[in-house]
């Protein structure tokens, strides 16, 4: 079954840093991206080179954020467009949950709240030896 781009990935599939850290989703490459240096981030980008969007293509399977990174050559518009996907792909989550789920949720919460209810009346009537 496919991952989703949102999910770690396995231990042999991190994205190893040219410093030594190492990167296992998208989220982490956001925040990896955010405090990395100038000089590790032009390891990952040379002239017809682009670790991060190989990674991303090849690893998380995320072929439309990899089309975009491709020809990005600064950290600036690299983190943009990854921080822009991730919300999109949290958005996507969102909408996809079936109905029935959102529903059951509602449900249980409900169902919880009401024998709460019950049982702090037992609590409250037997304070007051009504029963």
């Amino acid at each position: 079954m496919k991952k989703h781009p949102l999910q770690d990935v396995e231990r042999e599939e991190y994205f190893k840093l040219h410093m030594g850290n190492e990167v296992k989703s998208l989220e982490e490459l956001r925040d990896a991206l955010k405090t990395m240096s100038k000089s590790t981030f032009n390891y990952h980008i040379k002239e017809g080179k682009n670790d991060f969007a190989d990674w991303v293509k090849d690893i998380i399977k995320d072929d439309r954020l990899a089309e975009d990174l491709k020809y990005m050559r600064t950290k600036e518009k690299i983190l943009q467009r990854t921080e822009d996907r991730i919300d999109w792909l949290h958005e996507e989550l969102k909408s996809t949950i079936p109905y029935h789920l959102h529903m059951h949720s509602h449900i249980n919460q409900f169902l919880a709240g009401a024998l709460l209810g019950l049982l702090v009346g037992l609590v409250v009537a037997k304070m007051f030896s009504v029963i």
